[in-house]
């Protein structure tokens, strides 16, 4: 995570496969800058505001708005079912659902774009849905890269908490060490795969780390 210095809230960034924790306060979308990129703009966009490490940050998730959308839809923070205009004349927000979540900038081992994603700190993501925009053009499906490593199994998810239940005080702590788990187990396999002559390095521990963590968060575990 790198922080931009500037005036009022400060800005973060996520770093790949690096997971935060949030307290989201406020979601905005905001429509494209004509004024930008030689009049064309970047496309509309969206910021998280929010606390992070107790302090009061913003963060504009990399991706197509649409994506994005989905992404926070999945992880519940913001309505599942709801219609959000993908090319705005203007700047809107949405109401936030479910606000302590983690957040990661999730890129497997090959992958060239990463992916955003959110994970709420207390039970499982809903399903996710079809972006649907409100503007017109057809729905559109993120590009999902990857899948259940090789030692993992598909099995049912446990039991969530319910979304809403107070956090304990040690959720963080709990969280910290689920990704050091991970970490380990990442460690391990690599050095299985290394002993077979398939080079690895430290990037893909990195990757299997992330992934593993995103799918015990996912279930609950």
């Amino acid at each position: 995570m790198t922080t931009t210095v500037q005036r009022g809230t400060p800005t973060i960034a996520l770093a790949p496969n690096v997971p935060i924790q949030m307290q989201v306060k406020w979601v905005d979308v905001w429509a494209n800058d004509p004024t930008k990129n030689d009049g064309k703009g970047y496309g509309a966009s969206l910021s998280l505001k929010g606390i992070v490490d107790g302090e009061t940050v913003k963060l504009y998730p990399k991706g197509k708005l649409w994506a994005v959308l989905k992404a926070l839809k999945a992880g519940g923070v913001i309505d599942p079912a709801g219609q959000y205009d993908e090319e705005p004349a203007e700047k809107y927000s949405i109401p936030v659902q479910t606000a302590d979540v983690t957040l990661v900038l999730e890129q497997l081992a090959g992958q060239r774009y990463p992916e955003f994603r959110a994970v709420p700190v207390n039970g499982r993501p809903t399903a996710p849905q079809t972006a649907k925009p409100v503007s017109g053009g057809a729905p559109k499906e993120a590009h999902s890269i990857g899948g259940p490593l090789p030692w993992e199994t598909e099995e049912p998810a446990a039991t969530p908490t319910p979304v809403g239940a107070a956090a304990s005080g040690d959720a963080w702590e709990t969280m910290r060490q689920r990704y050091l788990d991970c970490v380990d187990v990442a460690i391990v396999a690599c050095k299985a795969i290394n002993a077979a002559d398939i080079p690895v390095d430290g990037a893909a521990v990195s990757s299997m780390a992330a992934t593993l963590f995103i799918r015990r968060s996912e279930r609950g575990v």
